[in-house]
Formats: C-alpha cells, sequence, structure tokens
C-alpha cells in the first residue's frame, strides 16, 4: 500500500504538501498517527528536513495522547506503525515528551501499557542508560504483580531496557533493585511465581549492551549475588529459574571463573535433597560458565560430571536422570577436547559412547520423552563426538547422525532451531560433505519409518514419539543438512537428496526444494538428474511399489526424463504382463488368493465325504420317490448352512475322512495363494509404477500407446490383473482427452473394456446401458468430436491409438451392425486425413490398423466392403512419407501385414493387398527393408504375378517392374511353401508360379520334383485323435490334405517341363500312390495331374507307361479300396491309347474298360472317360453303333443313377469322335425325343435331359441347331410332376443356356417370350425359368438380352398364378447373382423386394445413384 501511495505523492507533488497541512492539524488518534507515519517516512526519505520537523512534534503528541494516555491498550499494528518514527527520537524529545507520559501511564493501569512501554524502549535507538534509574523504577514495579501477563510484560521491558543500557553503572542499578525486589525491599515475596518472575528478571539483564572487561566483573559481581539464593532456597521450580538465570550470567565470564562459584556447583549437585532437574540445571550452568579461560578449571569437576553419568547409565529408564547425563557427558567431552588430562580422568565415559547403539544418551526412548534441554545438549554431544572425540567411537557411527536426525525433526521450533545451529557447524567443517551425506542417509532411513503428523497447529511439547514428525520439520531438516555448499561430484549426496526431496511429506510443504537447493550450490538440476538417471531409475524400481514415498519420487523423476522414464516403463510393463502364468491363473485360483489363509474355499470337498446325507435314502418305490428324497436332502443342506450363517447352530463336528479331505485342500489352496500371491504382487507393482508414470509424463507416455494398450487390453484375460488394469486403462485417457471431453473418454475407455470382456465383475452402473447401444453411442460422439478444436490434450497420432483399441474391439463383437461399422470406418478416414501432416504419426500403430481393416474387407461385401478398403488405402498412404522415405512409419510390420493380405483366399483382400503395397513402393525399395524380408517380397510378388485375378496379377506385374525385381535361384525353394499353403487361390497361383519360376531359374527340376514328392510323403501322416481317461475320442483325428493337393497341382503345371524319367518317375507315384490318396480333392487334383502327364508326354512315353498300368491292373489286390485307382488307371489307359496307332489291337480292350469306368459313381471320372473316347472312337467305327445302342439302354433303362449319368457322358464322347452328324445316322436325337416324352417312366424323360446336358458340354455350339427342337420339351418339363426331372431339366437348361453363341440366343429367345403369353401356367412357369437360366450365357450374350428379359420377367411378377410368380422371383434372383458391379449388387435384394411387393417394401434411389449401362454391370 505505501509503494503504491508513495509513487502516487512522487507523481503528484502539490498533493504531498496538501496533505501534510491537513494531517498536521488532525485530531490524536490511532489512525492520524498512522497517517502521519506514512507521511513522515515519505519525506524523510527525500530528505525533506523541514517537512519532517514539522511532523516529528506533530506525531510525538499524537504517539503520547492516541496510545500512552489512552485509556485503552494499544493495537498492536499501530505499535509496528508507530516504530518508524520513534527511532528517530533524540534524548531530549525521549526525555520530555515520551518518558513522563509513560511513568505516569505505567503508575496509573500497568496492565494496560505495559506492553506498549516495552515497545517503545526496544524501538528508540538512544543509549537509555541515563534514564535506567528512572525507568527501572517503573518497570520492575509490575514485576511481581499477581496477573501473569504483566509480569511477562515487564520482564520483556526489563530485558528491552538492558540491551538499550551501555553503562556498567546502569546496568549494575537495575540488577540491585531487582535483587532488593527479591530480598523484601517491597516487602516479603511469598509466592514461588513472584520469585521466578524477579529471577527471570536479573537472568534478562544479562543481555545488556555493556562491553569491555567489565563485563566480566559484572557477570561475577551478579554470581555471587546469586550463590546466596542458590545455597538458601529450597523450591525446585525457583532453584531451577535461578541457575537458569546464573548461567545466562555466567555465559558472559571472560576470564577465571569464581572459585566460590565451583564450590558452590559440586555442593549443589551432591546435595541430597538436589532431584534430577536440579542438577540439570547446575550442570547447564556449569556447562556456560567453562568456556575460554576457564575451560582449566574444568579437572575440578570432572569427578562430579562423571557421577552424573554414572547416574544415567544406571538408571536408563529415567529420562530426566538420562538428561542429567547428557549434559554432565557433554561438558565432560567439552573438557576432554581442551585438556589432556581431563581426557585421561574421563574413563568411564568412553567405554558408554564406544557402541552408540548401546547407548543410553541415543536410546529411542529418551529421544521420544527428552525435554528440549535433554535434546538440545544431545544434539551438542554428537557435534562434539563427530568433530573432536570421533575415534572414541568404534563403531555404529550411523547411530549418531540418526541421533541428529531425530533431535531436528522435534515439533518444538525452539528446539530445532538449536539443534541446527549445531548441525550447520557439522556440514560446514573442511570434510562436511561426509557427514552431510552420512545426514541424509539417516534422514532417508528415519523417513521409511516416520510416522507423518498432520495439522497446523505447531506443539511446543518436545514429548512425542522419535518416530513421530511434520512436514514443515521435515523441510527444515533438509534445509539445515543442506546448509553448506557442496560439489556436484559427490553423487550419493545428490541421490539421497532427491530421493528425500520428493518425499511426499516434504514435497507437498515444499515442491521446488530439490531445485532450490541445487541452485543455491550452483548446481544445474536437469543435468544431475540426466547424468544420474540410470542410477535414480535403477533405485526406485528396486523398492517396493505400491508405496507413497517411491510414487512421489518417480513421478518427479518422469517430469526431469520423461523421455526415458516412460520408454523404461512400457519396457517394465511388456515384460512383467507377458508372463505365460498370468493366463493360467483361473477365476477360482484367484478367490481361493482371496480367501483367508487357514479359511477352506472348495467346501466341496467335504460334502463328497458326508457320509450321513445319503446313508438313509429308501429304495424307489411308489411311496418313495428318489428325486424327491433327494430334493429333500439337498433343501436340509441349504437350511443348515443359512442357520449355520446365522450363527443359531455350532460348527459341525467333521468325520476323519472329511477332516484328510480339508487338510489336503488347504495344503493345496495354500499353495494355489502362495503362487497367485507372488503374480498379484508383481502386477500391483507394476501397475504403480505406470499409474506414477501417468501422472509424471501423460504426454510423453501417450507415445508408447500403440505398444502398451495392446499389452494391458490382452493381460485383462487374467483375473488377477483384469481388476486392475481396468483403473488404469480407464485413467489413459487422460493422457489424450481434453478436460472438455473428459467424459467422451471416460466412455471410450469404459467401453473397450466391457467389449474386451475382462475376467472380473464390471462396475452395474457399467452395464446400464446395452453394449451394442453404447457403441454406436460412442462411435457417433468421436466422429462428431473431430470437427470441433480442443478435442484432444496432446497430439492427434496419440489419441487416434486410444481410440483404435475400442474401435477394434467394437468391430470385432459387431461384425455384422452395418451401423457401428460405417461410424468407425469413417472416423478412421477422418484421423488419417488429419494426420496426412502430422509429424507425430510415428506413434500410431499401423500394422494392427491395417490387419483390423483387412478383415473387414474379408467380412464383409458390397458398399462396407468398399468402404473398408477406401479406409485402408488411406493409412497405406498415412504410412508413406514420399519426400522423404527414412521419415515414413511403415516398416516390416506394415509391409509383413501387407503380404499376409496376398495369402488370403478372398479375392477382395488380395487385391487390397496389392494395391496397398503399391502405396508403400517407396519404403520397399528403401534400405528399411532387410534381407529375410526382400526374399518375401521377391515370392509374394511372383505368386501375385501368377494370381487367378486378372487384376492382381497385372497390378503385381506393375509392382515387379517398378521394384526392378529378378527371379532368383532360391525363389523354386521357396515357392514351397504357397504350392502347399492351406489356402486354395494361394496353391493354385502357387503352383502356376512355380512353373514359371522352374522355365527361368537354373534350379533343376528333378530336386523340385524330389522336395514335392517328400512332402507329400510327411504330410499323409494324419494327426492322431485327441482320447479322454476312457479311450474315447474327443477330437476326430486330422487330416492335412491341403498341401498333398497343391503338390499335386503343381505337377500338373509342370508337366510340360518333364523329360522322359521325370515322367517315368511321376508314373509310378501316381500309380498306386497319388490316385490311392484318402481324400477326394487330392485324388481329383492327382488324376488332373496324371492326365496331363499322358496328354503331353503319352505319345513318346507310350511303350514305357503302359506296361506300368497293366502291372497294377493285373496284380492290384481286389479289394474297394483299389477300386477308385483302377478306374483312374483306366482313364489313364484311355489317353494312353490315343497315342497308339489306330490298328493297335489294344486299342479295342481300353475303349471296353473306358466304357465299363463309366460305370463308376464319380462324375470326375466320368467326364475324364468322356474325354478320353473321342480320339479312340475312330479306330472302332465299325462297333460304333452297337456301343451307341448299349449306351442308349444304359442311360434310358437303368436302375442306378450313377450309370445313367456315366451312360449320358460316354453317348456324348462317342458323338464327339463320331462327329455332329452321327445324331442322325444312328438315330440318337429320335431316340432321346421319344424317351423325353415318355410320360410313364421318368427315368427315361430324365435320361434324355442328362443326354442332352453333356452334348451340349461336350460339342458345344455345334449343338445349336438341335437346341430349337430341344426348348418345347425343356419348358415342359421344368413342370414335370417328378423332382428328379424337374432338377434335371434346370441343369440342362444351364448347359444349353451357357453354350448359346449370340445367333443361338436370337433363335431361342422369340420362342421363350412367346411362350409367356400361353395360357398354360406350366408353360409360363417353364419358359421363365429358361429365361432365368439365362443368366449362364457368357457375359456378352447376357447383356444382349437384359433388356428384352427382364421387364417380361417384372410381368410375370403380376401373374395370376402363384407358381408363375415364384419363378419370376427366382429367375430375377439368378440374374442379379451374377452382377458383379458391387454397387448394384448391394442393392439387388431390396429391388427385388420392391418389384416382389410394392405395398410393403419402398425403395427410394439415393440421390448420388448414377446411370448404369447394362454391359458395366458385368
Amino acid at each position: 500500500m505505501y509503494k503504491r501511495l508513495e509513487e502516487a505523492l512522487i507523481a503528484n507533488p502539490e498533493v504531498a504538501e496538501k496533505l501534510l497541512s491537513i494531517c498536521i492539524v488532525l485530531e490524536a488518534s490511532p489512525v492520524s498517527l498512522s497517517s502521519g507515519t506514512i507521511y513522515y517516512t515519505y519525506f524523510a526519505g527525500r530528505k525533506q528536513f523541514d517537512k519532517v520537523e514539522k511532523l516529528k512534534a506533530f506525531l510525538i503528541e499524537t504517539f503520547v495522547k492516541a496510545v500512552i494516555t489512552t485509556k485503552t491498550k494499544p493495537p498492536e499494528h499501530v505499535l509496528q506503525v508507530a516504530s518508524e518514527f520513534l527511532k528517530y527520537l533524540s534524548h531530549d524529545e525521549f526525555k520530555k515528551s515520551v518518558l513522563p507520559a509513560l511513568q505516569k501511564a505505567i503508575l496509573r493501569n500497568p496492565e494496560m501499557i505495559m506492553e506498549a512501554f516495552s515497545f517503545v524502549l526496544g524501538a528508540v535507538s538512544i543509549d537509555l542508560s541515563q534514564y535506567a534509574a528512572e525507568i527501572g523504577k517503573a518497570i520492575t514495579g509490575p514485576i511481581h504483580a499477581k496477573d501473569d501477563k504483566i509480569r511477562e510484560s515487564s520482564i520483556k521491558a526489563i530485558e528491552t531496557t538492558a540491551r538499550q543500557c551501555s553503562d556498567v553503572a546502569a546496568i549494575k542499578s537495575l540488577v540491585n533493585i531487582l535483587f532488593g525486589i527479591l530480598g523484601g525491599s517491597e516487602g516479603k515475596l511469598t509466592l514461588a511465581l513472584e520469585k521466578i518472575s524477579v529471577i527471570q528478571g536479573i537472568g534478562k539483564l544479562s543481555h545488556h549492551g555493556v562491553s569491555g572487561s567489565s563485563v566480566h566483573d559484572l557477570s561475577v559481581n551478579v554470581a555471587n549475588q546469586f550463590i546466596k539464593i542458590l545455597t538458601t532456597e529450597v523450591h525446585e521450580g525457583t532453584l531451577i529459574e535461578a541457575l537458569n538465570a546464573l548461567s545466562n550470567w555466567t555465559a558472559r565470564f571472560s576470564d577465571l571463573i569464581p572459585n566460590s562459584l565451583i564450590e558452590t556447583f559440586k555442593k549443589g549437585v551432591a546435595m541430597k535433597t538436589a532431584t534430577a532437574p536440579v542438577r540439570t540445571a547446575y550442570f547447564i550452568c556449569m556447562e556456560k560458565s567453562f568456556h575460554g579461560n576457564g575451560l582449566v578449571q574444568g579437572g575440578e569437576v570432572v569427578a562430579t560430571l562423571l557421577k552424573g553419568i554414572e547416574r544415567a547409565a544406571a538408571q536408563p529408564g529415567q529420562v530426566p536422570v538420562v538428561t542429567e547425563g547428557v549434559v554432565s557427558a557433554y561438558l565432560l567431552l567439552k573438557l576432554a577436547a581442551t585438556d589432556p588430562k581431563v581426557e585421561s580422568q574421563a574413563g568411564a565415559l568412553w567405554p558408554l559412547i564406544a557402541d552408540p547403539e548401546k547407548c543410553v544418551f541415543f536410546a529411542e526412548k529418551f529421544l521420544s520423552s527428552a525435554n528440549e534441554e535433554g535434546i538440545h545438549y544431545t544434539s551438542k554431544m554428537v557435534e562434539s563426538l563427530l568433530h573432536q572425540h570421533l575415534t572414541k567411537v568404534t563403531k555404529n557411527h550411523h547411530v549418531l547422525y540418526h541421533t541428529l536426525v531425530v533431535c531436528l525433526t522435534r515439533h518444538s521450533y525452539s528446539v530445532r532451531s538449536k539443534v541446527a545451529t549445531s548441525i550447520k557447524r557439522i556440514v560446514s567443517k573442511m570434510d562436511g560433505a561426509e557427514d552431510a551425506k552420512n545426514l541424509l542417509k539417516a534422514l532417508k532411513k528415519f523417513l521409511e519409518q516416520a510416522k507423518i503428523v498432520v495439522g497446523e497447529k505447531e506443539h511446543e511439547s518436545t514429548s512425542q514419539p522419535w518416530n513421530e514428525v511434520k512436514g514443515h520439520s521435515l523441510v527444515y531438516a533438509l534445509e539445515n543438512i543442506c546448509s553448506a555448499s557442496f560439489s556436484e561430484s559427490e553423487d550419493e549426496l545428490l541421490k539421497n537428496l532427491f530421493f528425500i526431496a520428493y518425499h511426499p511429506a516434504i514435497f507437498k510443504q515444499s515442491t521446488n526444494i530439490y531445485g532450490r537447493i541445487l541452485k543455491k550450490w550452483l548446481i544445474n538440476p536437469e543435468k544431475v538428474v540426466e547424468r544420474m538417471y540410470d542410477t535414480f531409475y535403477a533405485d526406485i524400481i528396486s523398492a517396493p511399489f505400491p508405496n507413497e514415498w517411491n510414487a512421489c519420487v518417480l513421478v518427479n523423476l518422469s517430469e526431469y526424463e520423461p523421455g526415458r522414464t516412460c520408454a523404461n516403463v512400457v519396457n517394465l510393463v511388456a515384460e512383467n504382463l507377458s508372463i505365460p502364468e498370468l493366463l493360467t491363473v483361473t477365476r477360482d485360483d484367484f478367490f481361493i488368493f482371496k480367501t483367508q489363509e487357514g479359511e477352506l474355499y472348495d467346501r466341496s470337498v467335504i460334502e463328497s465325504h458326508k457320509e450321513e446325507a445319503t446313508k438313509n435314502i429308501k429304495r424307489e418305490s411308489k411311496a418313495y420317490s428318489y428325486k424327491e428324497q433327494m430334493e429333500e436332502i439337498q433343501l436340509r443342506r441349504e437350511l443348515e448352512e443359512k442357520r449355520r450363517k446365522e450363527g443359531k447352530i455350532k460348527q459341525p463336528e467333521y468325520t476323519p475322512k472329511q477332516k484328510e479331505a480339508m487338510k489336503m485342500q488347504l495344503a493345496k489352496e495354500s499353495e494355489i495363494r502362495s503362487r497367485v500371491k507372488k503374480l498379484f504382487d508383481k502386477i500391483e507393482s507394476t501397475l504403480s509404477i505406470l499409474r506414477c508414470c501417468l501422472l509424471g509424463a501423460p504426454g510423453d507416455l501417450s507415445c508408447h500407446f500403440k505398444r502398451l494398450l495392446p499389452i494391458l487390453l490382452k493381460t485383462l484375460k487374467s483375473p488377477i490383473a483384469a481388476p486392475q488394469i481396468m483403473e488404469v486403462y480407464s485413467d489413459l485417457r487422460k493422457c489424450v482427452f481434453h478436460r472438455d471431453y473428459d467424459v467422451l473418454g471416460l466412455s471410450v475407455g469404459k467401453l473397450t473394456l466391457r467389449l474386451n470382456e475382462p475376467q472380473c465383475d464390471l462396475d452395474p452402473a457399467w452395464e446400464g446401458e446395452l453394449l451394442q447401444k453404447a457403441t454406436l453411442r460412442v462411435i457417433f460422439l468421436l466422429v462428431e468430436s473431430m470437427s470441433d478444436k480442443p478435442y484432444l490434450l496432446f497430439q492427434e497420432a496419440q489419441f487416434f491409438v486410444y481410440n483404435l483399441q475400442f474401435l477394434f474391439a467394437a468391430f470385432k463383437k459387431f461384425i455384422s451392425v452395418d451401423q457401428i461399422l460405417e461410424g468407425g470406418i469413417k472416423f478412421i478416414q477422418l484421423m488419417t486425413a488429419k494426420l496426412s501432416d502430422c509429424e507425430e504419426v510415428k506413434h500410431l500403430a499401423l500394422g494392427p490398423l491395417m490387419d483390423t481393416l483387412i478383415w473387414i474387407i474379408e467380412k464383409q461385401k458390397g458398399r462396407m466392403q468398399q468402404s473398408a478398403s477406401v479406409a485402408f488405402l488411406d493409412v497405406c498412404s498415412l504410412s508413406v512419407r514420399e519426400q522423404n522415405v527414412e521419415k515414413s512409419i511403415a516398416g516390416e510390420d506394415e509391409v509383413n501385414v501387407l503380404l499376409s493380405a496376398l495369402e488370403s483366399e478372398t479375392v477382395a483382400v488380395r487385391d487390397a493387398g496389392i494395391r496397398g503395397l503399391v502405396k508403400l513402393l517407396p519404403v520397399l525399395k528403401s534400405n528399411k527393408i532387410s534381407e529375410n524380408l526382400q526374399s518375401r517380397i521377391l515370392r509374394r510378388f511372383w505368386v501375385a504375378k501368377h494370381d487367378q485375378e486378372a487384376t492382381i496379377r497385372g497390378t503385381a506385374d506393375q509392382l515387379w517392374k517398378e521394384a526392378k525385381l529378378s527371379v532368383r535361384k532360391e525363389l523354386s525353394h521357396w515357392l514351397l511353401n504357397d504350392v502347399t499353403h492351406p489356402v486354395e487361390p494361394i496353391r493354385s497361383a502357387g503352383a502356376d508360379a512355380m512353373a514359371a519360376a522352374l522355365q527361368i531359374s537354373e534350379t533343376p527340376l528333378k530336386d523340385v520334383i524330389e522336395m514335392l514328392l517328400q512332402i507329400y510323403a510327411e504330410k499323409l501322416t494324419m494327426k492322431p485323435p485327441v482320447l479322454d481317461q476312457l479311450g474315447r475320442v474327443v477330437e476326430e483325428a486330422i487330416d492335412f490334405w491341403e498341401p498333398r493337393s497343391g503338390i499335386a497341382v503343381t505337377l500338373s503345371k509342370l508337366a510340360p517341363l518333364l523329360d522322359q524319367d521325370d515322367v517315368i518317375r511321376l508314373a509310378n507315384f501316381f500309380v498306386p500312390g497319388g490316385l490311392l490318396d484318402r481324400n477326394e480333392v487330392v485324388r481329383k487334383n492327382m488324376l488332373a495331374a496324371s492326365v496331363a502327364l499322358i496328354d503331353i508326354h503319352g505319345k513318346d512315353t507310350v511303350s514305357d507307361l503302359l506296361p506300368v498300368f497293366e502291372k497294377f491292373l493285373d496284380e492290384a489286390p481286389k479289394s474297394s479300396q483299389f477300386d477308385k485307382v483302377r478306374q483312374s488307371v483306366v482313364i489313364l489307359m484311355g489317353g494312353l491309347a490315343r497315342h497308339l496307332d489306330k490298328s493297335d489291337k489294344k486299342i479295342k480292350p481300353i475303349i471296353g474298360k473306358l466304357i465299363s469306368a463309366l460305370k463308376t459313381p464319380s462324375q470326375q471320372v466320368q467326364e475324364a472317360v468322356a474325354n478320353c473316347l473321342p480320339p479312340l472312337v475312330p479306330a472302332i467305327k465299325d462297333s460304333a453303333g452297337s456301343i451307341v445302342d448299349k449306351l442308349l439302354t444304359q442311360l434310358l433303362e437303368s436302375d442306378n443313377y450313377g450309370d445313367r449319368k456315366g451312360a449320358s457322358y460316354g453317348l456324348a464322347g462317342v458323338v464327339k469322335g463320331l462327329g455332329i452328324l452321327s445324331l442322325k445316322q444312328l438315330e440318337i436325337m429320335s431316340k432321346l425325343t421319344e424317351a423325353i416324352q415318355d410320360k410313364k417312366n421318368f427315368k427315361r424323360r430324365e435320361g434324355a435331359l442328362m443326354a442332352f446336358e453333356q452334348l451340349c458340354n461336350m460339342l458345344g455350339r455345334l449343338f445349336e441347331p438341335y437346341v430349337v427342337h430341344v426348348l418345347p420339351h425343356l419348358l415342359l418339363c421344368f413342370g414335370d410332376s417328378n423332382q428328379y426331372v424337374r432338377e434335371a431339366t434346370d441343369e440342362t437348361a444351364k448347359a444349353v443356356m451357357s453354350r448359346l453363341s449370340a445367333h443361338g440366343v436370337k433363335l431361342v429367345l422369340p420362342s421363350l417370350l412367346a411362350a409367356l403369353e400361353e395360357d398354360s401356367w406350366r408353360t409360363k412357369a417353364g419358359s421363365v425359368e429358361l429365361l432365368g437360366a439365362m443368366a449362364y450365357c457368357a457375359p456378352k450374350q447376357l447383356s444382349s438380352c437384359l433388356p428384352n428379359i427382364v421387364p417380361k420377367l417384372i410381368e410375370v411378377l403380376g401373374d395370376s398364378h402363384i407358381k408363375v410368380q415364384q419363378a419370376g422371383g427366382q429367375a430375377l434372383e439368378v440374374i442379379g447373382s451374377v452382377i458383379k458391379n458391387p454397387e448394384i449388387q448391394a442393392i439387388v435384394p431390396v429391388l427385388l423386394g420392391a418389384l416382389q411387393d410394392p405395398s410393403k417394401k419402398n425403395f427410394i434411389l439415393p440421390r448420388n445413384t448414377v446411370g448404369y449401362e447394362v454391359c458395366s454391370l458385368y
């Protein structure tokens, strides 16, 4: 306030003049005194002495009236203000104006003015010696008043006066006055309190301002007068106060101590009536006396001192006696330090202090109960031992430092301040760093056992438990221990200081004490922590957690070094939470851990050995039901358990069996409890450390989310970890969510935990909202939050990582809920767009995100699949920095995810993977890729170049060129893994890739074949079935047939590259090995490979292969196991026969065997036979008619479906071999037409339809002229009464329509459309089904006829007959199912629903939908 007024007066000098003139005319009051003093200070500071003199006279007058002569006690603040001008009073002003007023006031009303009197005497700066007599009379009168406050004020006034007097005579006069009062000059003092006050006043006079040699004489004079009191006084309290007052005077001795006083000391201590406190007071007085020149007289009191020490040693439980011993021991040490004779005489002391741990002076019991003198002299004794007698202490030096710490942390400030003086001397000496180091070590150990007392009020009592301490006392202790300056090289000192400074009690009182102390030492705290970080961190981590002190230290360490601390802590979390034992703990194990030791958790063992329960069960009869008896027993058990819990019945006596079972179970549970507790403690400690990191460095911790969060979520599956992890995971949101969005962050955290299904009970409040509803709501809120700026506390990347864990879990849980997928993908797209130019993108975990999006692409279809693909490519783009590839976050993990996508069974996934790799091409070409990964890239790109999908092949080919890859010699060996891949598309592509690689590389083909055959042999072994204890099959044996199938396909692709030796080698493998495989798919592919082998190399190896086949047929066992191999060998022989000369006699038997093989109920075999027949038939043209007749009979008359199906294949093969004219020449068409019209025998109709189907398949467009004649019969057969005929009609229709050319469509379509106008519903339905079958036409033909077909089918939906309507709907569904455009495919079901039932299902075309040409649909 004064500063503001001063600034105003400086700015306006004229205002100061006016205020002065106003002030000096004001009425006397505390307000005018305060105002005047302020102006006085202002003008005095500017040396305007004329104005100062005017104000001074006014202020003296006002002070006398408003303060001295007032009838009320002056306020303390008024006295404080007045001191500003009182210090400038002259002798004349004091003598004439102030002193008389004070004398009058003290006589009139001492209780009101005594405090002010004392204050004035202390405020003036003049020597008061000349006024001592007058002042003494005024202030000594009230010293023996009955009022305590008056006596205290009088004593204070006496002390103040003495300080202002420098004349010996003046002090003597005051001493004489007080001794006179004590002697009865003003009446006999009957009360001890009155005597004590006078004695205290005499003691305060020792603070006089006299100097020179006269001080000693004055002190001796006073001491002599005190001797009389000491010899006559018997009251303990008075005697102690007299000794205390005397010690104040003897402390000012500057020469030898009077012998009379020494004798008085010895006699006083030796008196039988002297109590321990009195003796202590004598020893204190002696200690104050023996200093300087007086130390040479110390030998006279050694015996007296030793007796005090001996009493303490003999009575260690008596605190006053021990206090006496402490003071006497200190004095003896003090004397021994200067006089060798005393040292030799003090023999009883040295054994006592040799081991401080056993010394009574340093016992914790004594330190807890000692008074102020005891604590003070204990600290002084320790100081003396450390400085001058350390050699006498043979061991346990740490006890000395511990004692100093205890003394320095007492509640009483006066005690602490005295001890602090010793501490400062200790640490300030030359080797003080070592003492400071030991003191800090002792303080650290003390803090480990300390009991922190919370409370603001200061306790003056020194009696307190040794380990009880307040926070401000600890701060005071630390500041005094570190009061000296130390070097930066004192590592241990700096380490202990760091740990102590961040004790919670100290840190709460002074948050920056560590930095403040180091800066006082001219040391940079940041550099110290950086240099000693590893030491600090190692010590913290090795300490127990959870612990409030260690936690506080770690929090602050993480603030100094956030990056290193967070990295270390995350490594620790990863190590401790990844131990396999965590996931092996069951919930029962956890509940056992929660059960008290000695209490049984699993009580079923008792029930299982309970004999009485089922002893009296009666045999089941009409009167006694077994079920009812068991229910009654269960009810009794429940009632008994209820009464036991209520305490209504005693614990039952257990049988010996039950006791034995309990004992065994308790031992088992104890072992489990011990094992789980170790894991629980490790988790608790680890998560406590993680919480510290969260508090100290949330921003840097969030940079490790991509590694940390998955570990935490995975550990939720452990019952002992889940409850603790849930709290920590929820708190981690604070690292990334702005406080305004904390509710949203809390929702994200809770839902993430719910979705991950932790192995613990959830808070019921969390489950108030349905999980799906809550998930959808939070996803929409996240999307909305992207439009607001302050949604983050730190960087966007870490925010994204935290929310991705929520999205991953939500996608996994609700993969079929489109809204959740759509919202989540939109959020991902928004975040990737926001992060496109963000430097913090390196903290993203893009690998798991890519993996999740790939999984969505695999699981979804249509629009959702497209959205996921777009988001996936955005993420791929985000991972690459084309301008600076080295800063790209895409690494081997991300590349591996994309390469794995190329191994998917789903085309869309492989397509997304190859397009993602296009985005990552700069990274693939950089030096960030290891040699092993480069090998995998080469292999995957080469396989993708041979993918079944043309788009993938094209993109892969482009990538191959841009990446400048080339085939390596090892590629064929690497491709063995793709050839045996579990996914069929990869096996197929791998087979093509292997063939292509072998054409380029120098790898010997024979080696590859041998490896393939070796792998085949290995994969023939099945995984054995899993059996239970009784030998029952729990899990069936598993046959890994996929690799064998891939090997078969690969051998087929390698067929063109084989030489004659390879062909013979493989022929012997196929027959019977490969063709005898247990899996049907493998056998099919083996047959295809062997057929390819025959087709390519049969002409050159016919003489070598035919004996192999004939030998098998002749020697193979006649068991059913070899039947399928025989059939395959027959087919192979048929293929081989094509290469024989037409006149060869072996052809006809081969054809016979082929015809016989047609009865094999296998479509693959029958189809293979049909393909073998055409080239062989010309060789037996003469007997072709009989073969055709035989086949027709089998086709139309056989009761076996497989025989008839085989005959249709054989007939088509023969016709193809004879030529299209044979249909007419051999009257095949007429016989089939007759059969299809046979209404009595459905088998003939079905057989004819089978023949038409196979003729279309075998002859293709050559059969088109006959289609027009077949169509009317097909229309009728669609409505046939027999189910088998209708099914055959469907298959025939598909075959017919799929083989039609554009001209064929034009021929057929008019008749089909015309049939829709017929009245017969059967004809209409047949026509509709045929129109639907046109979906199987080639895309070009289909697109040309759709504009004519679809409108007619839509009209049919409104037909009056339900069968026709259903046929129309099915036809439209078939047509819609072959549409490949994903946008239209997604809405096909909706369109069909609206067309079939427009009254109930409405469809509104989206606004952004564009028109499509028909050709673009396919």
